[in-house]
């Protein structure tokens, strides 16, 4: 009877939200900026007074449920305005989209470099990247310049037969699904990590020297410092943070070890790791709500900050660039 009731009342819930815990719905998709749309129809014309930065990653930088003016590329253009920029025009690209992944970001950033010729290059990254499927048939660098269209999102899969099998349950039982989400949400909280799921697996195997996928995302990332190296250009590399688990870095300390050993050897990328921009003790500030990991308006404009003091402290600004 408990079983039974339970389901009707999350299913009761789920068709009307009694309790407002319907996510957000998000629009897949880039945005449509008039630059876009000059860069899509070849009429964008380059010129050396301009200051060029693409903008690549997920929802976490695209904005997800902020006011886009609030968003990460709209604060970044306002703190570079509050430079000396010698003259130079801000031309910000903001090719970011919700559930990108490594592969979608690195499509991107293929297709439009060509076009854009970007100073700085800003990838937003979110350690859940690396799911989806990485196989050339995916869409590895299948996108470049010379094709017509923008590139679509890659074609996702499921990580393991696992997860697909509880896909189907939850498909089967919302109690379930609630009862089960809501209990790892909470326990993350705490610090504990049930051992399945994806967030175990990236956590604890994902991004081991061994696992295929981060392999590929470390051949994708040098395809992108060298032709930023090529291209005279800047390549910031930065690390999202899980906002609602800010007080939590240790569950986070394998991929971040990760990260700073790949990076350390690299002349031409910088790495920044997005958690030290936000001070211990005060996460409750810049989350989006509890349960979520999205940065709130507050905590894209820390970022957009400090990326615009970066900027400034670092990219060569004379006429003839």
């Amino acid at each position: 009877m408990f079983l039974v009731v339970g389901e009707l009342l999350i299913r009761f819930n789920k068709a009307y939200d009694l309790l407002n815990h319907a996510p957000v719905e998000i629009a897949i998709k880039t945005e449509d900026s008039a630059l876009k749309k000059r860069l899509d129809d070849d009429t964008f014309e380059l010129d050396s007074q301009q200051l060029r930065i693409m903008v690549i990653g997920d929802s976490y930088v695209h904005g997800a449920g902020i006011p886009e003016t609030r968003k990460f590329s709209k604060r970044l253009i306002h703190h570079l305005s509050d430079f000396d920029l010698n003259g130079k025009t801000l031309q910000v690209l903001d090719i970011s989209r919700p559930s990108n992944n490594t592969i979608d970001n690195y499509n991107s950033f293929n297709y439009y470099e060509a076009r854009f010729k970007p100073h700085v290059v800003f990838w937003a990254y979110n350690f859940n990247d690396i799911l989806g499927g990485f196989e050339t048939s995916q869409g590895i660098g299948t996108t470049d310049s010379t094709t017509k269209n923008p590139p679509k999102r890659a074609k996702k899969k499921s990580r393991t037969n696992a997860k697909a099998f509880v896909k189907n349950l939850y498909s089967k039982s919302e109690l379930a699904r609630y009862l089960s989400t809501n209990l790892q949400k909470e326990l993350k909280l705490q610090g504990i990590v049930m051992p399945f799921g994806d967030f175990y697996f990236l956590t604890t195997e994902g991004y081991k020297e061994t696992n295929k996928n981060w392999i590929t995302t470390t051949q994708l990332f040098d395809d992108v410092a060298q032709e930023c190296e090529e291209n005279t250009s800047e390549f910031i590399l930065y690390q999202m943070p899980e906002f609602n688990l800010l007080e939590r870095p240790e569950l986070f300390a394998e991929i971040n070890d990760a990260f700073l050993t790949y990076s350390a050897s690299k002349q031409h990328l910088t790495y920044m790791n997005g958690a030290s921009d936000f001070p211990k003790g005060e996460g409750s500030d810049f989350l989006m709500s509890r349960y979520d990991g999205h940065p709130n308006e507050k905590a894209h404009d820390v970022i957009a900050k400090r990326i615009a003091n970066y900027i400034f402290a670092n990219i060569q600004l004379e006429n003839d660039q």
